[in-house]
C-alpha cells in the first residue's frame, strides 16, 4: 500500500494562516460554533484543530482573554463613570440661510456611574457579599434543640 492509499476520510483542511484569523475572530467574541461557520467546517473539526495545533489553540485562548479583558475594562468604566470627549461642528447661518461660518467644538461630557453595571460587577466579583439569593438550609430531621432528649418540659397541649 502506498502512502496515499493509507489516508482515509475527508482532509481536515487546516492551514497555518488560520491561526491569525482565529485569533482575530475570537477577539470579536466568536465561540467555536461561529469559528466552524467561518472556516466552513464542523465544530468537531475546530476541536480537532485545537488539539492537534497548539498555535491554533493559543491564538483562540489569547483572543478570548483579550476580548474578556476589554469587556471587563469597559464594564468597570461604565460602573464607575467616566469623561467622554466629542467633537461637533456648528454652522452659523444668515437669515437667508447662507452659511457664514463653520466651527468645530470639542465638548467633554461627564458620564455618571451606572448602577446596573455596578451591581453586575459586584455580584460577579464578590458573589458572597452581593448575590440576591439567601441560603436556606433544610433539615431532614428536627434541629438538635428541638429533639426530645428527656430534659425538655412536657408539651402543655397534651393535657388539653
Amino acid at each position: 500500500m502506498t502512502e496515499d492509499t493509507k489516508k482515509r476520510g475527508r482532509p481536515r483542511g487546516y492551514k497555518p494562516e488560520y491561526v491569525q484569523l482565529a485569533h482575530n475572530y475570537t477577539l470579536l467574541g466568536a465561540p467555536q460554533e461561529q469559528l466552524g461557520e467561518f472556516f466552513n467546517v464542523a465544530v468537531e473539526t475546530i476541536e480537532v484543530w485545537i488539539k492537534r495545533h497548539p498555535e491554533f489553540a493559543d491564538a483562540i485562548k489569547q483572543g478570548r482573554i483579550l476580548a474578556d479583558a476589554e469587556v471587563a475594562a469597559n464594564l468597570f468604566r461604565r460602573a464607575t463613570g467616566y469623561q467622554h470627549s466629542e467633537t461637533t461642528t456648528r454652522e452659523t447661518r444668515s437669515a437667508s440661510g447662507v452659511v457664514l461660518s463653520i466651527e468645530s467644538v470639542t465638548v467633554t461630557r461627564e458620564i455618571p456611574p451606572d448602577t446596573d453595571a455596578c451591581i453586575f460587577w459586584l455580584k460577579n466579583r464578590q458573589p458572597d457579599k452581593w448575590r440576591d439569593r439567601t441560603e436556606v438550609v433544610h433539615y431532614d430531621q428536627p434541629k438538635p434543640e428541638a429533639q426530645d432528649d428527656g430534659t425538655a418540659e412536657p408539651n402543655q397541649d397534651a393535657n388539653a
